[in-house]
């Protein structure tokens, strides 16, 4: 499941073909799973895409939106993810950050997820399963042109058989097939 929720707004954008999901939307999507709404957001069911909903409020105008401190929210991602095989979060804001965002953005954005990790990492079981964190290219750590980098992305792997996911990996396009071996045992 994708664990965060999106707008009114971001929907009919795309029922109406005006926006187009991002492939780590459009997997759930095909494979029949919903996407998460304001509903969700208000339920307590998804997070929103900045963890704490602070932008549902001050960007969006949805002003009685739950807002979470970044701790809270680390700790609502985990018990979210406990209830699915395979949970996802994708965090774009760092991206919006190194295309057009100030060194304070940056500042702000990593003392944030600083907050979400010691919240996710004070409820995580390392027996329950595996928490990578990774991306798909650099670009927040250079701001001086708006563009992707061709810097090394890190990956942090948290769990019990965080040696084993990690033995040779060595490219993001390792990744996936990794996980599809974890969770189907597919090769």
């Amino acid at each position: 499941a994708l664990l965060e929720g999106y707008p009114p707004g971001w929907h009919q954008a795309v029922e109406r073909g005006k926006r187009l999901r991002a492939s780590y939307q459009e997997a759930p999507h095909v494979a029949g799973l919903p996407t998460f709404t304001e509903r969700e957001i208000y339920s307590g069911d998804a997070l929103a895409v900045d963890w704490t909903g602070e932008g549902w409020r001050s960007q969006l105008g949805y002003t009685d939106s739950p807002v979470y401190t970044p701790y809270e929210a680390g700790v609502k991602m985990v018990e979210l993810s406990r209830r699915y095989h395979f949970a996802f979060f994708a965090n774009w804001v760092t991206d919006a950050i190194g295309h057009r965002g100030t060194v304070e953005d940056g500042a702000h954005m990593l003392e944030l997820f600083d907050g979400v990790m010691q919240g996710a990492l004070d409820v995580w079981d390392d027996d329950e399963g595996l928490m990578i964190i990774t991306s798909d290219h650099g670009n927040m750590e250079d701001l001086s042109h708006g563009k992707h980098t061709e810097n090394d992305v890190p990956t942090v792997i948290i769990g019990g058989s965080k040696e084993t996911f990690a033995a040779g990996l060595q490219t993001l396009a390792d990744i996936t097939p990794r996980v599809a071996a974890f969770l189907f045992g597919a090769d």
